[in-house]
């Protein structure tokens, strides 16, 4: 879906301000709830200040319910704005409710809604304070001429903490719902005017989904669905939905299991840095520190290895392609423990190690479980799971997604098939989101610039 955004607060008149680009992705649960994983690319253009792209990945859970006629909907949002000229990223919570019943003693077709949407923000960043930021109360009537097209007539009322003190619009919207042939989902195509305190405001959506007529077209009970709908899935479809809620769980917790491995080596290189610091400050008993630190660092993570999980030795991959073979058992959450904790204790203690061995080890112990503990599991999950975290972890610790899917495919897989690449796909964005959210829109590596060297030096680097 495109959003584009015009504003007639100029000079000039109207002026294109605003661009979002959307992209989202559902699966549901039942009859009443859905999850969803979006993203928005955000092309903003201010007013006599300079312009700047924003990246909006976020993540819903939508539930509908009905009380006779009363209609109740409830959006929970997690959504990250991360700026791409600074980096600075700022993670935004937001909880809407929804109220719509029919007007029938009017006309059949007529409809009442109210609702409201409370925004705060769960960290220190540039668009706003810690805490609560905008709530947005709206309320209208809706118009259903037909199944293609409706109007609504609506007014918004928002009172926003970082702009101005308040802020109110009144909104006059037409949207045009339709089915985009008999096999397709429900798409609505959104024209709205809005009236600001600024002036007028005109919007334009181009293909979004309805995701009120997604959810009723997809869990329509079976019994009422036309033939074409009940035999049109086949087991591919029927797996890649199972394995949908699978891959994103995965690559959440993938995603968190790399977040507190990430801190947790940054936390035990300062540690060992203030021990060294320490120890310099002593001559007589500072080697010995140095020395002591180094041998119990590798003698514990040794033996926490030897003794409670020899195979989470090494970087682990080696130990995952065995698993994914199905030559040798997977004790996941013995590896997760052990493979976190004695690479931790061997980094503090001065060991050479990098977080992309064990993060794909990791992830693989987390697509174990994951493969184990879900209700209605499947043996042939199992192998598509793990190697989909394998993957996740990569991508989680260098901030490269791609990078991490083209890893399974070429590592772990070996081959290049739709349900793994699949798998893969969803559980990487989900673990890379994770990560970006938490540690920030940075580089996985941070390079100091040391310079130019002078061209007299040029002679020196001539083979």
């Amino acid at each position: 879906m495109n959003q584009g955004r015009w504003r007639d607060d100029s000079s000039r008149g109207f002026r294109f301000s605003e661009n979002l680009l959307f992209a989202q992705l559902g699966y549901s649960l039942n009859e009443h709830a859905s999850v969803w994983l979006g993203y928005v690319h955000d092309w903003i253009h201010p007013l006599d200040k300079l312009s700047y792209h924003e990246n909006r990945p976020y993540e819903d859970f939508l539930w509908n319910t009905a009380f006779g006629d009363l209609k109740f909907t409830s959006r929970t949002r997690l959504e990250q704005r991360i700026r791409q000229d600074t980096g600075n990223t700022a993670v935004r919570a937001r909880q809407m409710l929804q109220l719509s019943h029919p007007l029938h003693f009017i006309h059949d077709d007529l409809s009442a809604y109210v609702g409201d949407e409370v925004l705060g923000y769960l960290n220190t960043n540039s668009f706003g304070p810690t805490g609560f930021s905008e709530n947005r109360a709206f309320a209208g009537l809706a118009f259903q001429f037909t199944k293609q097209l409706g109007v609504d007539l609506g007014y918004l009322g928002q009172y926003v903490m970082t702009c101005l003190p308040t802020m109110s619009s009144s909104t006059f919207a037409i949207s045009s719902n339709r089915l985009a042939g008999e096999h397709m989902t429900p798409v609505a195509a959104v024209a709205r005017v809005e009236h600001r305190r600024n002036g007028l405001a005109m919007l334009q959506d181009y293909g979004k989904t309805d995701r009120r007529l997604l959810i009723a077209w997809l869990t329509t009970s079976r019994a009422t669905k036309p033939a074409w709908t009940r035999d049109h899935s086949t087991p591919l479809s029927r797996h890649r939905h199972r394995l949908m809620a699978q891959a994103i769980l995965l690559g959440l917790l993938t995603g968190a299991v790399a977040v507190c491995f990430h801190l947790a080596l940054d936390y035990g290189e300062v540690l060992r840095n203030r021990i060294i610091d320490f120890a310099r400050q002593n001559s007589e008993w500072g080697p010995w520190i140095v020395l002591i630190l180094a041998l119990a660092g590798v003698l514990l993570s040794a033996a926490l290895v030897i003794r409670f999980a020899p195979e989470a030795s090494g970087s682990g991959i080696p130990h995952l392609k065995i698993v994914l073979q199905g030559r040798r058992p997977f004790r996941w959450l013995r590896v997760l423990v052990i493979k976190f904790v004695s690479t931790v204790v061997g980094v503090t203690g001065g060991l050479v190690l990098g977080r992309g061995g064990p993060s794909v080890h990791m992830g693989g112990a987390v697509g174990q479980g994951v493969a184990n503990l879900w209700p209605g599991k499947h043996s042939e999950d199992r192998t598509i799971l793990v190697a989909a975290g394998g993957g996740a972890g990569l991508a989680a610790a260098f901030n490269a997604p791609l990078a991490g899917l083209v890893f399974v495919l070429e590592e772990l897989e070996w081959r290049f098939a739709s349900l793994e690449f699949f798998t893969a796909a969803i559980a990487c964005l989900a673990a890379d989101m994770v990560c970006r959210a938490v540690l920030g829109q940075y580089p996985a590596f941070h390079l100091a610039i040391a310079g130019t060297s002078p061209l007299s030096l040029l002679i020196a680097f001539v083979p």
